[in-house]
This record gives C-alpha cells, structure tokens and sequence, in this order.
C-alpha cells in the first residue's frame, strides 16, 4: 500500500515513516510539508491512504477532506487529531477513519494490518 503522510510537524511525518516502514510491508511514498500544496501533490501521485493531520488542513479542514474525496483517487483518507472531538468533523466531511495521535503507536499497525486484511479479502 502506498501511503501518503500530511503533517506540519516533521517529528510526526518522521516518526509516521519509521513506524511505518519498519513495522508494516506499507510503503510512505510521499510526505505533504505544506497544506497549500496538498492537493496538487495527491492529484500527481498514486496514493492508498493519506494519513493527515486534522490542524494541519485547517481552517478548512473539512472542505479540504471532501475535495480529496471528490477530486483525487486516494482510497483511504485516514484524520489524526490530538482532539478526539474532531472525531465527528473528520467522518462527516468524508474520513474514512479517525485515530487520536494520543493512542499507542500499536494503534495506527492495528489499523494498518486490519485494512491490510480487509483488501486482501475484497480482491
């Protein structure tokens, strides 16, 4: 699977691509630095599952998931948050999951094997 991370902090997209690639056969092929150019860098290239953070893409946030949605061929749109009230914001603008940056790293593997498992199933 090709993964894409969105995230101001490098510290996250740094940790995000370790966990990653060195606990899952997931690949990160991209890293979005900057929200302004998140689209057109997922328009380019062939991405999975983005792993954004929720204030990275604000102060429209929401807009932003329902573009992604509707204007490129990501697969999986994964929101984390510190906030677990952005929960609902995330899902009704079009997430296909949510995960607190609060739980245990084990809880992105989960979330990554279970999806593994689910695609595996489906083809």
């Amino acid at each position: 699977m090709k993964i894409a991370i969105a995230d101001g902090q490098s510290h996250i997209r740094s940790a995000l691509c370790l966990l990653i690639s060195e606990k899952t056969e997931h690949h990160v092929v991209l890293e979005i630095k900057r929200a302004n150019t998140l689209l057109e860098q997922l328009r380019k290239s062939p991405i999975d599952m983005l792993i954004a953070d929720w204030s990275f893409l604000a102060p429209d946030a929401q807009a932003i998931v329902k573009s992604i949605r509707e204007s490129t061929d990501v697969k999986n749109i994964v929101v984390m948050s510190s906030n677990p009230n952005m929960q609902e914001l995330a899902m009704q603008a079009g997430a296909d999951s949510f995960l607190s940056k609060t739980n245990p790293p084990d809880a992105i593997l989960d979330y990554l094997q279970h999806l593994s498992c689910s695609s595996q199933h489906d083809d």
